[in-house]
């Protein structure tokens, strides 16, 4: 499927018809995406010898993303610890769903918007970890700013880690590439479906590290009918 581009739209088309026309519930949608980014993120984690995750988890679907992730890896006796942008209370749908599941599975979790000394999350390990960058993902069409934007600020610092986005780094533009404002420098990135337009942006590519194309379990006609023509 590498072969295939996505706009914004068309991407977000492939999951409402997989739900509408396929009957597919969307929750099975959010887990076939973790489990495509784990199988990455452990390959990450074998491959540079890091000993610990940390999921940073924002307030939409790509936090709900991040959320299962944090379970996958958790199951697989990775240490992990979640950051989530907002309060438990402020989540809905099949993110709060997950979240939720984390919640009974006693995993370390901080939300940022509460938490005084959530910097402390990022500072207090001293070995190599993996960064899942699971802020915002294509949700992004205009700068970043206040919390979100500390958030993005504060992966970048972490010279020492590796980051692997979710679908696209956070404060990147799926349609256009890179936009003003703050924006995650990954290591690598997932990209859910398919190439989203915005990464043949030159300047982009610099922040997108190695792209694997995840599987969300769709139908492969379903995607070949909602893909784009490829940037020129």
């Amino acid at each position: 499927m590498s072969d295939l581009w996505f706009t914004t739209d068309r991407v977000r088309m492939v999951d409402r018809l997989a739900v509408e026309q396929f009957k597919m519930p969307s929750i099975v949608l959010m887990e076939n995406a973790a489990v495509s980014i784990t199988r990455v993120a452990l390959e990450l984690i074998l491959q540079q010898d890091l000993k610990a995750a940390l999921i940073v988890a924002g307030p939409g679907n790509n936090g709900g993303d991040g959320f299962a992730i944090a379970r996958h890896l958790h199951n697989a006796n990775i240490p992990v610890s979640v950051l989530h942008a907002q309060d438990h209370s402020k989540y809905a749908g099949d993110a709060l769903v997950n979240l939720n599941i984390l919640v009974r599975m006693d995993v370390p979790r901080a939300c940022a918007e509460t938490e005084s000394d959530w910097k402390g999350l990022f500072s207090q390990s001293d070995r190599p970890r993996l960064i899942v960058d699971a802020l915002l993902g294509t949700g992004t069409n205009r700068p970043v700013t206040g919390l979100l934007a500390m958030l993005i600020e504060s992966i970048n610092e972490q010279t020492g880690d590796t980051v692997l986005a979710v679908d696209l780094p956070s404060g990147m533009d799926a349609d256009r590439g890179i936009i003003d404002g703050p924006s995650v420098v990954a290591d690598a990135t997932v990209s859910l479906v398919g190439m989203k337009v915005g990464m043949a942006n030159r300047d982009a590519q610099a922040r997108l590290g190695r792209v694997v194309i995840g599987d969300i379990g769709v139908p492969r006609t379903l995607i070949e009918s909602c893909a784009v023509d490829p940037p020129c």
